[in-house]
């Protein structure tokens, strides 16, 4: 997780993503967005395991075509543009489950759901501190 190009966001093996709310929601390309949740998706699973913690929401890792499911459906964390509302509900609990893994090893989230990177930068930094 580093600072983009533009230094007002984040990225993720270069791929930028900004916090998703509403007014986000059209920013970026599709394939760059799913590659960058593709990663925010395997590096959650694989912390997950570290920690012994079982994710609420299960991702399926498929490099940029990842899944996430809630008990009944699973959504994905690609295509945005073609299914914008299951897409949204995708980062949404992928975002959930940073905040549960967050809380669970005791590391506060300072940022509200939206921010993926943020939240993620902030466990890495906590759990690297443990080490």
């Amino acid at each position: 997780i580093q600072d983009h190009l533009d230094n007002k966001h984040l990225s993720i093996g270069g791929f930028p993503l900004r916090p998703f709310t509403p007014e986000n929601a059209t920013f970026g390309d599709d394939d760059q967005l799913a590659t960058g949740y593709g990663h925010v998706a395997h590096l959650i699973h694989m912390l997950s395991k570290w920690f012994g913690f079982t994710l609420r929401y299960p991702v399926t890792l498929l490099c940029s075509r990842s899944l996430i499911s809630d008990d009944v459906i699973k959504y994905p964390l690609y295509g945005r543009k073609a299914d914008p509302a299951r897409f949204g509900t995708a980062v949404r609990l992928l975002n959930q489950n940073i905040v549960l893994l967050m809380g669970d090893v005791g590391c506060k989230a300072a940022y509200s759901h939206e921010y993926t990177l943020e939240n993620l930068q902030d466990l890495i930094a906590f759990t690297s501190r443990l080490c």
